[in-house]
This record gives C-alpha cells, structure tokens and sequence, in this order.
C-alpha cells in the first residue's frame, strides 16, 4: 500500500499586512507499507521533503548553537553531505502484530536525529516506539519519541469506532491501521 501525501497547502486567509501575504512551506511525503502474508510483520518506509530533494541545509561548520565547541558538527565532506542527503529523506518502521488486538511499533527518522542529535553525544534522537490495544470498538494506544536528549514525547490515543467492527466486509486488519506512530 502506498500513499502520497502534500502538507501544508496553503496560506493564511486574511493578510496580517496589505502587501504581505503569507504561505505555509508545502511537502510532499510518499508512504509504503508491506505487510508479510504469513508473518504479523509490517514494514513501513515514508520519503519526507521530496519537494527539496538535494536542496537541504546539511549542518556543518556554521552551526554554532548554544552547545559547546566540542560538541558541534565538524565540516562535512562531499561524500557525507551526498550520503546525509540521502539519509534526511527516508522514515522507517516496523509493526508487529503478536496477536489481532495488540501491536507494537518501532521507528527510526534521520532526519530528525541530524537536525536534533549531537555528534559527540550518543543518544536516541530520531527513535520512537509505541504499542496498542484494540478491543472491539475501543482503541487505546501510547507511543513515545525522541527529539533530542532533553527528553522526549509522549502521546496517548483513545478512540472509539462508531461502525460496528464485526459487521465490516473483507478480511479483518492486522493491527492498528490508524496508529498515530507514524504520523508526521
């Protein structure tokens, strides 16, 4: 199953100045998933910011944050800064399906850890993980992500389905089809 997806379409309503119209920056994401036939596994591949394909500020010498010297991005050669191009665009996951009603999720964005992450600090930025219940209509899940070493975020999900699950046509989703893990 694949999606493609443009966020951010648009701008304000009414201009805040007469001559200044704002716009919201637009991307434009591509999701696939491939559920294996006999294995509860569910791989998950999103391409974010395709509309800047090569065009991506990629850290190096000018980053002078709030951080110490020592931890900052040294310069960044040609052959990294191809490589870290590449790796910017791509969110992967995967999604196991113990059983009908449980799943857990475990993710991994790059980007997120380029941007967020310190070269010299080892930490977890970029990865996020979650789990789920779904019995009958109710949906209870959690899932926790990491966007930088002073912590992450938590989310907690409560849903009720109004349409009876049971009187669906086609066979039953593994999973949660409607987690919010992946959501962007």
């Amino acid at each position: 199953d694949c999606a493609l997806l443009l966020r951010n379409f648009g701008g304000s309503l009414k201009p805040y100045s007469s001559s200044h119209r704002e716009w919201a920056p637009p991307e434009i994401l591509l999701g696939c998933s491939y559920t294996l036939e006999h294995a509860p596994l569910r791989f998950i591949v999103t391409l974010q910011n395709l509309e800047s394909w090569g065009n991506r500020n990629i850290v190096g010498d000018s980053y002078r944050g709030n951080v110490a010297e020592k931890n900052t991005r040294k310069g960044v050669n040609l052959g990294n800064k191809i490589l870290q191009e590449f790796l910017v665009h791509p969110i992967v996951g995967l999604e196991i399906t113990p059983m009908r009603y449980f799943f857990l999720q475990v993710a991994y964005n790059y980007h997120r850890r380029s941007d967020l992450g310190l070269d010299n600090v080892p930490f977890v930025e970029g990865l996020s993980f979650g789990l789920g219940i779904n019995v009958g209509r109710l949906k209870l899940h959690y899932s926790r992500a990491y966007y930088h070493q002073a912590g992450g975020t938590n989310h907690f999900s409560i849903a009720w389905q109004f349409t009876n699950p049971r009187k669906q046509t086609g066979p039953a989703p593994y999973g949660a089809q409607d987690a919010q893990l992946f959501s962007f």
